[in-house]
């Protein structure tokens, strides 16, 4: 059995390992519709190069690190 700590409402004070998975989820969801996403637009205008999949990809990353960084400094000041 696990030796869990408590608050005095009764709940777990740490994330459990659905929160992180829901975490991990949601930053390949962000990461793949935005890839998509600019795959539509590089066959709709068809560059030489796939400018808006790149763009999209490059900003997708930062957003989702930003957004798991923020998460996760929020489940630590708990």
């Amino acid at each position: 059995m696990e030796n869990k700590e408590y608050k005095k409402d009764g709940k777990n004070k740490d994330p459990s390992i659905l929160s992180y998975s829901g975490l991990g989820l949601q930053t390949v969801l962000i990461i793949g519709l935005s890839t998509y996403g600019g795959s539509i637009l590089d066959a709709k205008y068809q560059f030489e190069t796939n400018w808006f999949t790149l763009f999209f990809v490059l900003v997708s990353v930062a957003i989702s690190m930003a957004y798991t960084i923020r998460v996760l400094n929020k489940w630590n000041s708990k």
